[in-house]
């Protein structure tokens, strides 16, 4: 008897989850009413001008977006990536094809800091910056683009 009411105490539990996942989705959607927030978006990060330490603060921030896509169970993919001459990021785009992430991650957009204390210089901490750029991506339009061979430019 108390196997059952312990399976049914553990499916109730799990049907409380699922429904209070989607009722915490359904709130955030219904906060996101602006003229692009249901399209997916594209995010970018860019490092700061502070060298390695800059490069591994946008390397964390940017694997931070793609965990988290993953974990939304969305369609994200890389865009673009570009190593600097240490061989971190200097700069990545990874597009996220799901409804509502432009509105999502549209608060992501701007200056990014962290304090960083160096081993090297101990009691010395510098500033370390990212900069983060979100556009939207449409979803629902498909991209029609017709080019006349008499509109090309000659070589």
């Amino acid at each position: 008897m108390d196997v059952i009411n312990g399976e049914l105490f553990k499916q109730a539990y799990d049907i409380s989850l699922d429904a209070s996942e989607f009722l915490d989705r359904y709130q955030m959607y219904e906060l996101l009413k602006g003229p692009y927030d249901k399209e997916g978006a594209c995010i970018m990060v860019t490092a700061g001008s502070e060298g390695v330490a800059s490069e591994l603060w946008a390397e964390k921030l940017f694997g931070m977006y793609t965990s988290w896509a993953r974990r939304q169970r969305c369609k994200e993919g890389l865009v673009e990536k570009i190593a600097s001459i240490s061989g971190h990021i200097q700069f990545a785009a990874l597009e996220i094809e799901s409804e509502y992430m432009f509105g999502t991650l549209s608060g992501e957009k701007g200056m990014h800091r962290m304090i960083y204390s160096s081993v090297e210089n101990s009691g010395t901490d510098q500033l370390i910056f990212t900069w983060t750029t979100t556009i939207w991506r449409f979803l629902h339009y498909p991209v029609n683009v017709k080019i006349e061979i008499e509109e090309m430019a000659p070589l």
